[in-house]
């Protein structure tokens, strides 16, 4: 669901851009895989120091992220598998609020719950 984009030098040579897409959803959620995803970004992000900034964006015309995909949370075989996926979350949300560089949600439509937070985290 997430794909960085490292613009061409002549656009701007130390900007990083997390897309956020769904494939064949109206709306983006999130789930487990996409914390997993979404960290392995920041990883990758850790290892380029000539960045200045990440800017996260949605695909999705009207909409950044609504939050938890709803069917992850009915589907959990039990409260302690509800509990590790909400701890990785907060997990990938400080991480993104202590990003040794600015992380820049550019929200353009609904951004709701788990969507929020994700913004929240970004730089203030």
């Amino acid at each position: 669901m997430f794909s960085l984009r490292l613009d061409p030098p002549e656009a701007a040579p130390r900007l990083a851009v997390i897309e956020i897409d769904r494939p064949g959803a109206k709306v983006n959620t999130l789930t487990p895989r996409d914390l997993r995803e979404l960290e392995a970004l920041f990883d990758a992000i850790d290892e380029t120091p000539e960045l200045a900034a990440v800017i996260l964006i949605s695909r999705k015309p009207g909409t950044f992220v609504v939050g938890v995909d709803l069917e992850v949370l009915r589907e959990a075989p039990g409260r302690d598998a509800v509990e590790a996926f909400l701890g990785d979350a907060h997990r990938v949300l400080e991480r993104i609020a202590s990003s040794r560089i600015p992380v820049i949600a550019a929200i353009d439509g609904h951004c709701l719950g788990g969507g929020l937070e994700l913004a929240l985290a970004c730089a203030r």
